[in-house]
């Protein structure tokens, strides 16, 4: 049996470490750099929706109902629970082009700015309030899925929804 002569706090051993703290030590300051660009980029963000709040009025509000190209039959009742209240109880407001409905499929290529928008990863409602065909608050109404099997409760759910975006109309947000 062979015995190796091994030294266990050698100074090869370590040798590594002041590379390793170097690095932690990048990693921290790179990171620390990106997450100020973010909020950065966060408040100017906030900055400019607030300017452009200030300065507009609510003027319509847009639903949209969010559906991939495969549908199963609880997103067809939510979409047709949608399209019941909206039809139903807002055809004044329809009618006056205060309030409009639209179906899109988010895995249609030209809606792929309204996934990114409204940070979309599965069918969903989004009622939105807009000033001059810009989208100054929005509101996802992911409920709908919870209660997509009480139609009494989820069309006064989506009558809600809807009434609390156009009561924002005229006013600035």
């Amino acid at each position: 049996m062979t015995v190796m002569n091994m030294k266990p706090f050698s100074r090869g051993t370590w040798s590594f470490l002041p590379s390793l703290v170097m690095m932690m030590l990048l990693a921290a300051i790179v990171g620390c750099n990106k997450t100020a660009d973010a909020k950065e980029e966060t408040s100017v963000e906030t900055s400019a929706k607030t300017a452009a709040s200030d300065a507009a009025r609510v003027d319509k509000v847009v639903v949209y109902y969010f559906h991939n190209t495969r549908r199963c039959p609880t997103c067809m009742g939510i979409q047709k629970g949608i399209e019941e209240v909206i039809n139903g109880k807002f055809s004044k407001d329809i009618d006056a082009g205060m309030l409009e409905f639209h179906e899109l499929n988010m895995e249609d290529e030209s809606n792929k700015k309204y996934v990114q928008q409204y940070q979309l990863s599965f069918s969903t409602m989004i009622v939105a309030a807009e000033a001059k065909g810009n989208t100054l608050k929005w509101e996802n109404a992911q409920k709908v899925w919870d209660i997509a099997h009480s139609p009494d409760e989820l069309k006064a759910y989506v009558e809600k929804v809807i009434q609390q975006q156009l009561d924002l109309i005229g006013r600035n947000v």
